[in-house]
């Protein structure tokens, strides 16, 4: 896993999330619920993965804020 260093960085990696969301759509389309649930779970985990870096990118950023004042 790595860590967001920036804001440029945090974009990518909500893209990737948005990817993700649309790939589990597109399997789930193409191969039926049941069939897409072991691409489903996967991908899911990944997109929480993601989220949390992205919170914790946030939360760095605003102590930054916060100190600069």
């Amino acid at each position: 896993m790595y860590q967001i260093k920036d804001d440029a960085e945090r974009q990518k990696t909500l893209e990737h999330i948005k990817g993700f969301k649309a790939q589990i759509e597109h399997v789930r389309q193409k191969r039926g619920p049941e069939e897409s649930r072991n691409f489903e779970v996967m991908a899911n985990r990944m997109i929480q993965q993601f989220e949390e870096q992205i919170k914790t990118y946030d939360r760095t950023e605003q102590k930054k804020l916060r100190k600069g004042r």
